[in-house]
């Protein structure tokens, strides 16, 4: 049963990135290069609860491609990274901002103080989850255990860390203004990118039979 959990990994993606297209496109006065994905699904949103599914959804595909991922490596800390970021997505879904965040508009209201809590949440719990996301192809990489068997794979990996926090940090500073929106949704696709093809060579690996040692000796759950 379990290997039927690292095939969520390959879809996961998908739910979130037609969500954001879509509920794009039928926004009005929406801006997809300067404005982020969560003002898709705020409250100020034409269709919100586009966005809100494919969020939630994806997230809950990520945590199935984690719980997977860890009970056939019997590894915790790589799996549990992934988890985290699918749990966060959830939480961003729920925690809903009141409008979008890269507006004056908006900027004014939270200036103010005039915005709810879960508008405060959500900008909050989005700083761990992205941090989460930047970090697990590192630890994939440089682990042991994080099953990148070659060498070009862990680099790739590497390369696709740094490129998360310089992309996330672009655009969560607004270093580059007006582009904010764009610099968000390229981390965001790097990122899914990165875990579709993990989620495709742990897949691949368990139809060709391979297991790690851990598992055969049946101390999966044994290892930190």
């Amino acid at each position: 049963m379990w290997h039927r959990f690292l095939l969520c990994g390959v879809v996961a993606p998908i739910p979130l990135t037609a969500a954001w297209i879509a509920g794009g496109l039928v926004q009005e006065r929406y801006s997809l290069r300067r404005e982020d994905v969560s003002a898709l699904a705020a409250e100020t949103a034409d269709h919100p609860w586009i966005v809100i599914v494919g969020l939630a959804v994806s997230g809950l595909l990520t945590v199935a491609f984690a719980a997977g991922l860890w009970r056939r490596q019997g590894w915790r800390l790589g799996p549990a990274l992934l988890g985290f970021v699918g749990l966060g997505m959830v939480g961003l879904a729920a925690l809903r901002n009141d409008c979008s965040s890269l507006t004056e508009a908006c900027r004014a209201r939270v200036e103010a103080g005039e915005v709810s809590w879960h508008h405060l949440a959500h900008d909050a719990l989005s700083v761990p989850v992205i941090g989460a996301a930047v970090l697990a192809p590192a630890v994939f990489a440089l682990s042991p255990r994080g099953g990148l068997r070659s060498r070009r794979a862990r680099a790739a990996s590497l390369a696709t860390a740094a490129a998360l926090a310089v992309l996330f940090s672009l655009g969560g500073t607004e270093a580059i203004a007006g582009w904010e929106g764009a610099l968000q949704r390229a981390g965001i696709s790097l990122a899914f990118l990165w875990l579709a093809l993990l989620a495709a060579q742990a897949a691949r690996m368990r139809l060709a039979g391979f297991e790690p040692a851990a598992l055969r000796s049946g101390g999966a759950r044994s290892i930190p």
